[in-house]
């Protein structure tokens, strides 16, 4: 992001930001279709997750010639840990090379919408104030190829 403001946008203003980190419980239902040596399934599921605030903070560069330090737009309040409910679905593919070996291909997603409020001010001595409500959208796809060895 901050590469985006200074460098495409020509502003001079640096932005941090916090990482997300989401925590889920999804448990789910799913049917599995054996057809010979290939087996496929699909998994639906429905669940609950937590994720951490979204802490934002912009650092305005053009004012370091006449502040020290120079002025920062941060988050000013408790950090409320975001909840929601979030759905996915899972396919699978696999092929039975023989009793103990499988090879297979996955696809996962996962999506929950996290719904946030944010007060930012001006650091030092901020009297400039800004609101901000949100919704932080996560969206998690994840393919994968799957080589099996059964005991």
């Amino acid at each position: 992001m901050s590469d985006y403001l200074v460098k495409v946008l020509n502003r001079d203003q640096y932005m941090q930001e916090a990482d997300y980190r989401i925590l889920s419980l999804i448990p789910g239902i799913g049917y599995e279709l054996p057809l010979s040596k290939f087996v496929f399934n699909i998994n639906l599921f429905l669940g609950y997750a937590i994720a951490k605030y979204p802490y934002y903070k912009f650092i305005l560069l053009y004012t370091e010639t006449s502040t020290n330090p120079p002025i920062i737009f941060a988050h000013d309040g408790p950090e409320p840990t975001l909840k929601s409910f979030t759905y996915g679905t899972s396919f699978s593919a696999n092929y039975n090379i023989s009793s103990r070996f499988k090879v297979g291909v996955e696809a996962f997603y996962q999506k929950a919408n996290f719904a946030y409020h944010m007060s930012n001010r001006a650091i030092p001595g901020g009297s400039q104030n800004f609101e901000i409500s949100d919704v932080l959208k996560v969206m998690v796809i994840n393919p994968s190829i799957k080589l099996g060895y059964r005991f």
